[in-house]
């Protein structure tokens, strides 16, 4: 009893400076929904179009190879309201690549998406070390996890996305989804068509509540934090099918 107190205490003290963002405290009915690892050629413009029928602003957390290969969907993003962030280059797990390495992943990353960078950065795999974590505030980094995640790496239908994000849905809940999978463990479920229908049915079922994009949904209320350490799970990684970069 007495060590779970030290531990309770601990964390609390630690969690301002080193926890990473998983939603702001807020009693508006605002959250912020969140697409990995794209663009996409074919889903992120389908996403874009389900955000922009139902008023809806997300944050993109882009692979710079990517993004060094769609500069025009880019451009359709960011003309369309949305913010950019930061899933480093080609999506290596940061706890196992060195800090050098690190550097060269957010450092191009940023480069490949200027002007229109913000310095929000979210870790491929939400994979974190207290290492990794440190290295990326020290670069200038806020660090954005989620409150909750679809599961849409997996070949889950419309209804069940939809309803592993509404569960746990709340005011100011950070909500992540992918609009292209660089990493998947069979080839069929690099399919996001799932997701984008998943997308337009989660936001019918939802109109009281707006949508919004990470930084603003920051300027609404404090952000909620979380000690976010994630060990690489080095089986998962080799089951992993590479997309190409």
């Amino acid at each position: 009893m007495y060590r779970q107190g030290i531990a309770r205490t601990m964390n609390r003290l630690l969690t301002p400076a080193f926890g990473s963002v998983t939603g702001v405290r807020t009693k508006e009915n605002v959250a912020a929904l969140t697409f990995d690892d794209g663009p996409h050629p074919v889903f992120t413009p389908m996403i874009l179009d389900v955000l922009a029928a139902h008023d809806a602003k997300a944050t993109f957390f882009v692979l710079g190879a990517v993004a060094a290969r769609e500069p025009a969907l880019i451009s359709q993003i960011v003309d369309a309201g949305h913010e950019l962030g930061n899933h480093s280059w080609d999506h290596p797990s940061f706890p196992l690549v060195s800090g050098l390495e690190m550097r060269s992943q957010l450092a191009r990353t940023r480069s490949c998406l200027a002007p229109n960078a913000l310095k929000l950065m979210r870790p491929p795999f939400g994979d974190q070390s207290l290492r990794t974590y440190v290295y990326a505030r020290l670069l200038g980094h806020e660090v954005i996890v989620w409150h909750a995640h679809a599961e849409d790496w997996l070949d889950h239908d419309e209804a069940r996305i939809v309803s592993s994000l509404s569960r746990r849905l709340k005011p100011g809940s950070i909500l992540l989804l992918h609009d292209r999978l660089h990493d998947a463990l069979e080839e069929r479920f690099r399919d996001r068509t799932s997701t984008v229908r998943a997308l337009g049915d989660f936001l019918k079922a939802h109109p009281n509540f707006r949508f919004l994009t990470v930084s603003e949904l920051m300027r609404r209320g404090r952000p909620r934090r979380k000690i976010w350490f994630k060990t690489p799970e080095p089986v998962f990684l080799n089951r992993l099918r590479r997309g190409p970069v």
